[in-house]
């Protein structure tokens, strides 16, 4: 299931819990109950967090639509249409006339050269669509260790409740040997005084287990968007982690989304900076109009136009702003860079806590393990010691309920080792269940085309050799470029 783990790895000890299947008495009764990984795949559908981070994916995937539109040619069309009236004076004679004029035109303008924007704009596109793609897999990550949490809370809740019931039984079959004891004028008083005791305290601890299962319960209701029908585990919860903690460390700081999410914030403000340089450079465009017109002088008239030019525009001066602008930018990638290296020192951090505290679990579930076989064998000894009159009810009573921390305590130890395994795998970016796929992922590395390819924004038959022009003219734009900031810097600074 850890497939995507390419680093040399060790399995550790697989966490086994004693309750295979969880069915809660009353209302929570499955009549089908769901796995570990149908519960992660429902939270994963259902969280409102995942669905409007789908949503605002598909929104940003639109830049990438949009710049490369800007190969693509327009179109305009316009037409007017009215009523004039006109009047002169000739030879002393007032000349009225009404005319209804009407015109229309055609306007295509197809970019040739663009400065460097169409790359430069598709470039920050792809950016923008990866960091929402990482933003996404971090919440998918996070969903998942809330699911798996609050699995491992009902599981600790069932567990804890049916010691609970076991307890309670076990305290009430004392009370009954305890009160025929005392009918038989063994013991007094005291003993069954001291059974009530433990016997009212243990229905206390009943009510608050019960209550507490049905807040956990609940808990993973809201976080899977429907009521379980119960939890069967059919798998158990992997455990594969790296060697030592210096390769988890660099699996994490290469896996983590959120530091691919700051990193992106920075060559997103690069990306925007050399968008925002685009503006002073040459930019040439094809234009072709074609226009008529109706009754425009007098009445019966009629005229025709069509011209087709090519455009040249070369920004000489901007006071400044675009420099500005860059500069701008430019800080904002330097804070992000920034960012990043603290989101990695900090990410190292929370990997060395998390694993001393799997360390530590690992350990107290081993010795949770061996408290509980301690207590049973001295709850058997005290309950022959007391038949043979060298114990008293207290000490069973004692004994039986330190056999009752102790399992409550090994339920917990298992919950905290599951808890724990699954923050610092999350912690290395590895989804414990397999269900996240990271195969839309954006690397720096990879060649800066596409990220995604949707069928949307792709040209039309006829725009095509126009769109070929463009791209055949980019040696002449990247040429006109480099003349222009040549003479820019030439002329000096715009400061």
């Amino acid at each position: 299931m850890l497939s995507v783990v390419r680093d040399p790895v060790r399995t550790r000890k697989s966490l086994i819990w004693a309750v295979v299947a969880i069915c809660v008495i009353g209302p929570w009764c499955p009549a089908q109950a769901q796995s570990i990984n149908e519960i992660v795949a429902m939270a994963l559908e259902e969280s409102p967090s995942i669905k409007s981070e789908r949503l605002r994916l598909d929104g940003i995937s639109e830049q990438q639509v949009q710049a490369r539109n800007l190969r693509r040619p327009t179109l305009r069309g316009d037409v007017s249409a009215g009523f004039a009236y006109n009047g002169q004076r000739v030879v002393g004679q007032n000349i009225w006339e009404d005319t209804k004029p009407v015109t229309a035109s055609l306007n295509l303008s197809q970019p040739l050269m663009s400065g460097g924007r169409y790359q430069a704009t598709l470039r920050e596109a792809d950016l923008r669509v990866a960091q929402a793609i990482a933003r996404m897999r971090s919440l998918e990550l996070l969903t998942v260790r809330n699911a798996l949490d609050a699995y491992a809370d009902v599981v600790r809740d069932w567990t804890i409740l049916g010691i609970r019931d076991e307890g309670l039984s076990n305290l009430m079959g004392q009370l009954k040997a305890t009160q025929a004891r005392k009918d038989a004028g063994l013991i007094g008083l005291t003993d069954v005084a001291q059974a009530e005791t433990r016997l009212a305290a243990a229905q206390g601890q009943q009510a608050s287990a019960r209550a507490r299962l049905a807040a956990s319960w609940a808990t993973l209701e809201r976080l899977i968007g429907s009521r379980p029908t119960g939890l069967v585990e059919v798998e158990l919860l992997p455990e594969t982690l790296p060697d030592s903690l210096a390769d988890a460390i660099s699996l994490g700081i290469r896996n983590s989304h959120d530091i691919k999410i700051a990193r992106f914030n920075e060559e997103i403000a690069r990306a925007s900076a050399r968008t925002i340089q685009t503006e002073v450079a040459p930019r040439a465009s094809l234009e072709a109009s074609l226009s008529g017109a109706a009754n425009s002088g007098f009445q019966g008239s009629r005229s025709a136009d069509a011209q087709l030019s090519a455009r040249l525009v070369i920004p000489l001066w901007s006071a400044g702003q675009n420099q500005s602008r860059v500069r701008a930018a430019l800080a904002e990638a330097n804070a992000s860079r920034i960012d990043s290296l603290d989101l990695e020192q900090q990410l190292a951090e929370r990997i060395t806590i998390a694993w001393a505290n799997l360390d530590a679990a690992d350990a107290n579930v081993t010795a949770a393990a061996e408290q509980v076989r301690a207590a049973k064998v001295a709850r058997v000894g005290a309950e022959l010691e007391q038949r043979m009159g060298a114990r008293t009810t207290l000490d069973v009573l004692n004994q039986e309920q330190e056999v009752l921390d102790a399992k409550v305590n090994l339920a917990n130890a298992k919950r905290e080792y599951m808890v724990a395994t699954t923050l610092l795998l999350t912690l290395l970016g590895i989804d414990p269940t397999g269900r996240i796929n990271s195969d839309t992922e954006f690397s720096l590395e990879r060649d800066p085309k596409m990220v995604l390819d949707p069928p949307k924004g792709r040209p039309a038959f006829l725009e095509r050799p126009l769109i070929a022009l463009h791209d055949r003219l980019e040696p002449a734009d990247i040429f006109l470029r480099n003349l222009m900031g040549d003479f820019q810097r030439m002329i000096g600074p715009e400061e």
